[in-house]
């Protein structure tokens, strides 16, 4: 597991920590976006939340969950998150949301990007896929079933060859989130609560080997 944003950076001087991922993307790919909404975003991909739970989990006082809030119907406003359900607390009705779509860098954005911004934000995607992979490995669901999938290829391809297999892998992503979009359906209908996956992908150079 990652555990120092430095590790992934330690051979590039110039490039910016992991933990300022999500102040890059909001300058480099959505213009006028504030970090607080990349931040919440991420948190409420992961899971079901209210600003005030977000805000606690960003090292904000409660006091600042009404600065949160307004940020969370940003992305409201925007498609983003959905609200789930509402809940009294203390006289009030609390908010709870959760992302309608992944944080996802596609193609035409990662453009717009520097290598340092990008390599920073693919840190950032890293940890959390080790952080996966921890959690799956310490509460040893990763191997309760027998169908899950775990492969990983070192290859060495020409250019079209790469081309091809992250045009594949594009189309598993598109794949996954309409497979996410009917399930949520399924569940919608038949009141399941459903499993929690983690699905990670990803085709990448690497520097090549002395002797291939």
């Amino acid at each position: 597991m990652i555990r120092d944003d430095r590790t992934c950076l330690q051979l590039t001087s110039r490039a910016t920590p992991a933990k300022e991922a999500p102040r890059v993307a909001s300058k480099m790919l959505r213009a006028g976006w504030h970090e607080i909404q990349y931040k919440a975003l991420h948190i409420l991909t992961e899971r079901i939340a209210s600003p005030k739970e977000i805000a606690i989990e960003l090292g904000l006082t409660s006091a600042k969950s009404g600065y949160v809030d307004y940020h969370v119907k940003e992305l409201l406003s925007h498609g983003l998150v959905e609200l789930v359900r509402t809940e009294p607390r203390r006289g009030v009705e609390e908010h709870f949301y959760r992302a309608t779509k992944p944080l996802i860098v596609m193609d035409d954005e990662a453009e717009r990007m520097s290598v340092e911004e990008r390599l920073a934000f693919s840190c950032w995607i890293i940890r959390s896929i080790s952080g996966d992979f921890a959690k799956a490995v310490e509460g040893r669901t990763i191997d309760e079933r027998t169908d899950r999938h775990l492969s990983r290829f070192p290859l060495r391809l020409d250019e079209e060859g790469y081309l091809d297999l992250v045009g594949e892998h594009n189309q598993v992503f598109h794949r996954t989130m309409e497979i996410a979009a009917e399930s949520k359906d399924r569940k919608l209908e038949s009141g399941e609560e459903g499993m929690a996956v983690a699905a990670s992908m990803g085709v990448f150079p690497m520097p090549l080997l002395a002797n291939p």
